[in-house]
């Protein structure tokens, strides 16, 4: 593949460490640098403060972009890969979930409700199926609702899903019963 089928450039990028205002970023192209690579991260928001992309970076980016297309949602990269000479990433930190799921889920973490919809989704048969799904303040990951936890939260907050929205939630992973098989979930409680 040529070169200029694999630009990194306009990737939106989510890191652990402030990259400037805050911590979002888009990578861009250097226009004058061999010496530090040809990408480097810049503010999303004032556009202005420069972080260098190493190199095992940019070539791990290229890879998963050749194999899985160029990422729709913001790729999180750790504190330690803008600093030069780390770079160690999984496919989750290029290509995060849309969705909540309890692998996704080692520890209980707390989310500030922003959304609550209704999608149209894919059952398991394979019919389309209407869905509450639940957005949360700085999370590019959502909750498809179930049952038990619509039940939890209106418990929580009300039977209104208008009344969950700023309100603080903890997610965490469990394991329930279906047909005989304990299988992994998410279910929310109030926050700790």
């Amino acid at each position: 593949m040529s070169e200029r089928l694999l630009d990194l450039t306009g990737i939106r990028v989510n890191s652990e460490a402030i990259i400037c205002c805050n911590h979002h970023g888009i990578i861009a192209r250097r226009r004058h640098s061999r010496r530090r690579g040809p990408f480097h991260v810049v503010c999303s928001e004032c556009n202005s403060r420069s972080n260098p992309l190493p190199d095992p970076a940019v070539e791990f980016l290229r890879k998963a972009v050749v194999l899985f297309g160029t990422p729709k949602q913001s790729v999180f990269i750790k504190r330690g890969v803008l600093q030069e000479g780390s770079c160690s990433m999984n496919k989750n930190d290029v290509f995060p979930p849309t969705y909540f799921k309890a692998a996704n889920l080692p520890e209980p973490i707390t989310r500030k409700i922003v959304s609550a919809t209704m999608e149209v989704m894919k059952n398991f048969h394979g019919q389309n199926e209407r869905k509450l799904v639940i957005g949360f303040a700085d999370e590019g990951r959502r909750l498809v609702m179930n049952r038990t936890n619509f039940d939890a939260l209106a418990a929580l907050h009300g039977p209104d899903t208008e009344q969950w929205l700023g309100k603080s939630v903890q997610l965490y992973a469990d394991k329930i019963r279906v047909s005989g098989r304990s299988v992994d979930t998410v279910r929310v409680r109030a926050a700790v």
